[in-house]
């Protein structure tokens, strides 16, 4: 069982990242959809909008609160984040909310967990509630649509590739935000697992990278391939049952070494498309949304999300 310190470091942690993470799913959605299927456009609209109200109430419940060692992993608002959406409205003419974001950076967090409330106990535990019940909503929307345009009843600029993407993303938040709300503590297998499935995610953004990128840059399609191949080389390496805790660290390492420089690849095209040096066929807020899962799984790696070490 987790103690209380935990539930809420990790509650916080676990909505901040989620829940913008939904909030930019859904302006992909919402941008690849043509205009006859307003209904859908409008529902991730709706997506959006709850998503933005409870960030909000995450933010309140954060302020004083969330641990600096979570926040300096910056998964939450990367130095891109605020320019990219500006961006993005300005390209597509979509309204996102900026004034969230900057309020996000205005989070004051502190060097050791404070002793929660009961109260905030309870506040918390309804967030979580509520936000399970918003990302399951979002889940199986998500799956309609993906449904429909398998049998060609949508079309999307997007691809299922991206729609399977996001489910299994939302997914990992709806178990890990159950997991906590009962208090259920974690241990290395879990956070192996975690790793495993953040590998598959590592290459589906490789696939992204090359897929969306102008054909004329061949060097980044290249160099978006020969990262698909690194994490599908992970991959096999995760899904051997018989590794022992001492291959397990030396994994983790391998993983840790190859996150970091594909961080480095995808941060370098991030500031290309601000630079206005590179294009993609997607909004640029696509790449920072993106970005953060790489940041995730760094520190996932390092230990410094769950604190937990392996065996």
């Amino acid at each position: 069982m987790i103690n209380d310190t935990l539930f809420v470091q990790q509650s916080l942690t676990d909505n901040l990242f989620y829940l913008r993470t939904i909030r930019d799913f859904t302006v992909n959605i919402e941008l690849s959809l043509p205009v006859k299927y307003q209904s859908y456009i409008d529902t991730a609209r709706d997506f959006r909008k709850r998503c933005d109200e409870y960030l909000k109430k995450t933010f309140e419940l954060s302020n004083n609160t969330l641990l600096t060692d979570f926040w300096d992993t910056g998964i939450f608002v990367t130095p891109y984040t605020l320019d990219t959406e500006l961006l993005t409205e300005k390209l597509f003419g979509i309204d996102l909310d900026t004034v969230l974001t900057e309020e996000e950076g205005t989070i004051k967090t502190v060097d050791t967990a404070p002793s929660p409330t009961e109260e905030q106990l309870i506040t918390i535990q309804k967030l979580n509630e509520d936000a399970i019940i918003l990302a399951t909503n979002f889940f199986d929307f998500v799956s309609s649509l993906l449904n429909e345009m398998i049998t060609q009843e949508t079309f999307s600029y997007s691809y299922p590739l991206f729609y399977n993407f996001i489910l299994r993303e939302i997914g990992l938040y709806i178990n890990d935000l159950t997991r906590i709300n009962e208090k259920t503590s974690i241990d290395p297998i879990f956070v192996l697992g975690y790793e495993s499935r953040y590998s598959l995610s590592m290459k589906n953004i490789a696939q992204f990278i090359g897929g969306l990128a102008d054909p004329s840059q061949e060097a980044i399609i290249q160099k978006a391939r020969e990262f698909e191949q690194r994490f599908d080389e992970l991959l096999d390496e995760y899904n051997n049952e018989n590794i022992d805790p001492a291959f397990q660290n030396e994994l983790s390492q391998i993983a840790l070494a190859t996150v970091q420089e594909f961080q480095d690849f995808l941060e370098t095209i991030i500031q290309n498309i601000l630079d206005k040096e590179l294009y993609f066929i997607v909004e640029p807020l696509f790449w920072d949304n993106l970005y953060t899962f790489i940041l995730y799984f760094n520190y996932l790696l390092q230990g410094v999300i769950y604190n937990v070490k392996k065996a």
